[in-house]
């Protein structure tokens, strides 16, 4: 992995990334949520109602022997005491007195899986809770397990009792009337006949279910709200998983990291045609800005020649060098356009020129003196930019460019006072621009990149050209931004930007 690519991969776990992801793919998200919360509320409102009822029982931790010797009946370990109590209160045994007690055809089990048991923390008490589809059922089911869960706590009391009686009168038999040991023995069978008379159980009913007026489940509101929270997570998890899939270069700081060069100016797509009329609105200051970048680099840069190519085409490429020669000329420095994209030129077309009788590859084939070619472009009258025209198609493009000829028509472009901004063919589909890179008469390059439309791949195999020749870049020009981040500042009168004349120069995005 590049140095770029890592860059680019601490980058995406920011905070900056994230939210350019979030407002990418808003859509996706907001979709993915409304549908899950409809969905959830769709499946909640057909599902069939279901009722629950609540029954409490207060125990204690009564042992026979202890009541008998009359010792401290607190038991040491109470969670397990009442994890026993809860086993015992949903056991197959309490089920049948329930089921018995209600008189219902249900079988035990069915019942008891319709029952949940929990003891409350810090307190002896049991909840008893019940779920049916008829209100007044789940409350009797509840009541039913509570009251037998109380009989049979009662039963197996008395069966202890009488156990323990048992014992006791065994005892008896073998001890001499009188002694301190008979004495005792008695004592403890009459407590533990008044314990038997009374029936004793250490639990009752504190709370008696019932019938419950609105259903437990289902909860429409509560599901659509449980649907929306899942729903955003799904979408949001969605969203930064297909950002990760998406190959695409989408931000200025991305083609900076990718590419290892400054960005000089981001071009929004509303600039991509400026009409000849409108050079003083916000819609031509990318270009201003990034000749001003130009004029800056002069003392490190060789910058008479500049040549402007991208990628691939439909990056800007064109835009950028048709509009740079603009604003040099606006500034005072004339600037000669040459069009030297021969597969596919499109400048002359778009501009109104007809280039069929002569241009770049009529000077390259040495029929004509390239100035002799030159154009002024229309709407710029006066202002000094120029425009060398492709001319006619020539099969031959890549010789054409790496000939000595074409230094000699550099040269010849150079002994005017002009700058020359070479438009030039995209890097990687055809070897053109790569010819233009080892001439010594063009010492620098930008290169243009469009969000959203350039992948990474692309990026590092134009960065791998470019390190193969002499010729420094410039720096980057970033085009394609959202017209939200262009150089819009408004105008201290207030006045409204002019609009466009009859005469426009469309610069398409090549």
């Amino acid at each position: 992995m590049s140095r770029g690519e890592r860059q680019v991969g601490a980058e995406e776990h920011s905070l900056g990334y994230a939210l350019r992801v979030l407002r990418e793919r808003w859509v996706l998200i907001l979709g993915i949520t409304v549908a899950c919360g409809v969905l959830a509320f769709l499946l909640s409102s057909t599902r069939t109602k279901s009722y629950e009822a609540s029954a409490k029982v207060v125990f204690g931790n009564l042992d026979v022997q202890q009541a008998v010797t009359q010792q401290n009946s607190q038991s040491s370990e109470p969670e397990r005491d009442a994890a026993t109590r809860v086993l015992v209160a949903t056991s197959s045994s309490v089920a049948e007195r329930a089921q018995k007690d209600l008189k219902t055809d249900v079988a035990p089990e069915v019942l008891a899986s319709s029952v949940a048991v929990e003891a409350e923390p810090n307190a002896n008490v049991l909840n008893f809770t019940a779920s049916s589809d008829n209100a007044e059922t789940a409350a009797a089911i509840a009541n039913a397990f509570a009251k037998e869960y109380i009989a049979f706590e009662k039963a197996s009391t008395l069966e202890r009792i009488a156990a323990a009686q048992k014992s006791y009168r065994a005892r008896l038999q073998t001890l001499q009337p009188g002694s301190v040991e008979y004495t005792e023995t008695q004592q403890s069978l009459s407590r533990l006949a008044d314990l038997k008379d009374i029936g004793l159980s250490d639990s009752e009913i504190i709370s008696a279910a019932e019938p419950p007026s609105t259903p437990s489940s289902p909860k429409p509101k509560r599901d659509a709200l449980l649907g929306l929270i899942v729903g955003a997570l799904l979408g949001i998890t969605l969203a930064f998983l297909l950002d990760l899939l998406d190959r695409r270069v989408k931000t200025s700081q991305d083609f900076e990291r990718l590419y290892g060069l400054r960005a000089l100016t981001s071009v929004p797509r509303t600039s991509f045609v400026v009409p000849t009329d409108a050079l003083t609105t916000p819609a031509f200051e990318p270009y201003r800005i990034l000749r001003t970048a130009i004029s800056f680099a002069e003392a490190r840069h060789d910058t008479r020649v500049i040549l402007v190519t991208s990628a691939l085409s439909g990056e800007g490429k064109t835009s950028v060098a048709l509009n740079l020669t603009r604003a040099l000329a606006q500034s005072g420095q004339p600037a000669v356009l040459v069009e030297a994209d021969l597969r596919r030129p499109t400048v002359a077309s778009r501009l109104g020129i007809d280039d069929r009788d002569g241009g770049l590859t009529t000077a390259l084939a040495g029929r004509h003196r390239a100035r002799e070619l030159l154009r002024e472009i229309p709407g710029e009258r006066g202002s000094g930019a120029l425009i060398l025209p492709a001319g006619p198609l020539a099969p031959n493009a890549p010789q054409l460019l790496a000939s000595a000829r074409m230094t000699e028509v550099l040269d010849e472009l150079l002994s005017g006072p002009e700058v020359v901004v070479i438009d030039a063919a995209p890097l990687l589909p055809v070897a053109d621009t790569q010819a233009l890179l080892d001439l010594p008469r063009v010492p620098t390059t930008l290169i243009v990149g469009r969000v959203y439309q350039t992948q990474r791949e692309d990026v590092s195999r134009c960065r791998s050209i470019l390190e193969q020749h002499e010729t420094r870049p410039l720096g980057l020009v970033v085009t394609g931004l959202d017209p939200g981040e262009s150089y819009e500042y408004a105008r201290r009168d207030g006045a409204a930007p002019r609009t466009a004349g009859t005469t426009e120069i469309r610069a398409v995005a090549r």
